[in-house]
């Protein structure tokens, strides 16, 4: 989501722990060329997606 001009917000859901592994991996590669924030890595179940366009 743009939340600004600069700015987003990103939200990844992952099949397994493996999967969001293996994703945080290469994400880690390419982290120095992004001005982030926050990274906020949270587990569980996803119970209730909405999405309002």
């Amino acid at each position: 989501m743009r939340t600004t001009d600069t700015s987003v917000m990103t939200i990844s859901v992952y099949d397994d722990d493996d999967a969001a592994d293996r994703a945080n991996g290469l994400r880690e590669q390419d982290i120095s060329q992004w001005q982030l924030r926050d990274v906020t890595l949270l587990r569980g179940t996803l119970d209730l997606m909405h999405i309002k366009t």
